[in-house]
């Protein structure tokens, strides 16, 4: 199966939210042969988490490790 990935979806896969779970089943509960993004998705992705950080979400700290995570994943997704 392939899926398609907003960036609200995949923000919850690196960041706990509230359908976080949910997000995570998919992938766990299907076959996922690959995962599509937009080309946008890593500027809003970061923006995302920066906005965290900014609303004490996150910490500054932490914060840089999930971008850096999600950098380190790039080759997993298809732009």
């Amino acid at each position: 199966m392939n899926i398609y990935f907003d960036t609200s979806s995949l923000v919850k896969l690196y960041s706990e939210e509230v359908d976080s779970f949910e997000v995570e089943s998919i992938i766990t509960k299907n076959k996922i042969e690959a995962i599509y993004l937009s080309e946008l998705t890593q500027i809003e992705f970061v923006s995302a988490i920066w906005k965290k950080i900014r609303e004490k979400q996150l910490s500054k700290e932490n914060g840089k490790k999930v971008i850096s995570i999600f950098a380190k994943d790039h080759d997993k997704y298809i732009w």
